[in-house]
């Protein structure tokens, strides 16, 4: 672990099972209402942007949580006071971690600036308990990186920003994400995010591996 390098708490929100379609939104909601009470009040609160993310319906981590308060990182990974996964029941499993940012990549981009924002976010698994050397040096090989930022100008779309970051505690259980990969694109039309839905979607079909969805802020 680096010192120096951004940190990051991410708060995976997941669920054991699908919901039906036509309650969605609701079911964001009424989960909304739970994370908010549990997760650290500095940070933002994501949620799903597709009503279906080829797991199941409404979404198999329909919410996610990131904080970069310094506070906040430095609070568990002193005490290592990190959420049980059961937090909040049976029903949804917590999946809570301190990462760290290896890379970070600001593209050029030719339009106006924007506070409308989504991100897609490629979270993988390991079964190794600490970073392994060579899949972080290739990182844009095997996320995809590349090739997916190829298919968002192909799109007609912008990419702002795209991080690669590692998981550095706590480490001991491998069946939470390790590495994890965001891409943010801007939104400046209300057909962009349907376009870069659909990016994400070929994007799936061609890779197939990792946990790919793509977030939205929740006010």
């Amino acid at each position: 672990m680096d010192k120096d390098r951004q940190k990051v708490v991410a708060t995976w929100i997941g669920r054991m099972e699908g919901v039906n379609h036509k309650n969605v939104k609701k079911a964001q909601k009424d989960l909304t209402k739970e994370v908010k009470s549990i997760v650290p009040s500095a940070g933002t609160l994501y949620g799903i942007c597709e009503n279906f993310d080829t797991y199941q319906h409404g979404g198999l981590f329909p919410l996610l949580h990131l904080s970069e308060d310094s506070g906040v990182v430095n609070k568990l990974l002193n005490t290592d006071s990190f959420l049980d996964s059961d937090v909040l029941g049976p029903g949804n499993m917590v999946d809570q971690g301190v990462f760290e940012e290896v890379a970070c990549i600001t593209p050029q981009i030719e339009g106006s600036g924007t506070t409308n924002s989504v991100i897609a976010v490629s979270a993988f698994k390991s079964i190794e308990t600490s970073p392994n050397a060579k899949l972080i040096k290739e990182w844009k090989q095997w996320t995809g990186a590349r090739a997916f930022l190829q298919d968002i100008v192909m799109a007609g779309l912008e990419c702002t920003k795209i991080r690669f970051l590692v998981r550095v505690a706590p480490t001991e259980e491998p069946e939470g994400f390790y590495y994890m990969l965001t891409t943010e694109v801007p939104i400046r039309e209300p057909s962009d995010e349907g376009l870069f839905v659909d990016t994400l979607q070929r994007f799936r079909v061609e890779r197939w591996f990792g946990y790919n969805t793509i977030y939205r802020k929740i006010g």
